[in-house]
């Protein structure tokens, strides 16, 4: 869009319990979530990546026009605690928002991002893995581990964080983009949260994929089809595409109806404030 500037590059709200090759500027904190417009232009959708949505009727109590939609990618690893805590904070701002008069429908969608893309299944337990990466005593990463596994509590969200193990997401990220042809996007993703951060499964396993894929209504037999002959892997590719033209370097990000880029796992207020500062004109 001209005359836009650039969003600042993304950084993470915290350090991401998984080796990670991609760099990434961790901090201890959320950043403030920033309105800050980019330049670049919402990439297009095909037919089949309708995204689910959270609705209200239009009903302007002051007659001034308002968007009808606002559309929001969010991209993200099912590796990432993080990702799970921002998916989480944003849908409840968006049903939030819904629920306002007058309110636009607000769209999100996934988009695929990997942490680590050579990551290969490992079950040492997660203080070593986190240990060896960062240089550090496995006591440190105790505390890291901690800290990380508070904040998604604090969220509402369950965790078995000391359980999660080390494993490849291409496979899961096909699976999210074909749960997007099914209507299951998000519960996909909600599934695929819960089977690493809770269970402790492994996301490259092809049964524990088809066992998400069921528990969220899927087809599984076109499903476990479509993952055998990696149907979806363009479309992961093309979102680590689009996240590199935008200058991301680490998850969750959000690009918000194509020109306001938030980076991190924002508490639920300050994607509120975001979406309801476009829904209303604030941001323009």
């Amino acid at each position: 869009m001209t005359g836009m500037r650039r969003a600042p590059r993304p950084t993470a709200t915290g350090s991401v319990p998984m080796p990670a090759r991609r760099p990434s500027d961790q901090t201890s904190s959320p950043p403030r979530a920033s309105a800050t417009p980019t330049d670049t232009t919402p990439p297009q959708r095909g037919p089949d990546e309708r995204n689910e949505m959270t609705q209200t009727q239009q009903s302007p109590a002051d007659g001034a026009p308002r968007p009808e939609t606002i559309d929001v990618e969010l991209w993200l690893d099912p590796v990432c605690p993080w990702s799970r805590i921002g998916l989480h904070n944003l849908l409840q701002a968006a049903h939030e928002v819904a629920r306002t008069t007058g309110a636009p429908t607000v769209r999100i969608g996934l988009r695929s991002y990997q942490l680590d893309p050579d990551a290969e299944h490992d079950e040492r337990p997660l203080r070593e893995l986190v240990a060896e990466r960062a240089g550090v005593d496995p006591e440190i990463a105790d505390r890291e581990i901690a800290r990380t596994a508070q904040a998604m509590r604090d969220a509402g969200l369950d965790e078995r964080l000391a359980d999660a193990r080390r494993a490849n997401t291409q496979a899961a990220h096909e699976l999210l983009h074909a749960a997007r042809t099914q209507h299951a996007e998000q519960r996909v993703a909600e599934g695929l949260f819960d089977t690493h951060f809770v269970q402790g499964a492994d996301l490259a396993a092809e049964d524990v994929l088809l066992d998400v894929a069921r528990a969220a209504g899927m087809d599984v037999e076109a499903t476990a089809l479509e993952l055998r002959t990696h149907a979806h892997a363009g479309a992961v590719a093309a979102d680590e595409r689009r996240a590199a033209e935008l200058g991301i370097t680490a998850v969750p990000f959000c690009l918000i109806d194509g020109r306001f880029g938030v980076s991190g796992a924002q508490p639920v207020a300050e994607f509120r404030d975001v979406l309801t500062g476009i829904a209303t004109g604030v941001y323009s």
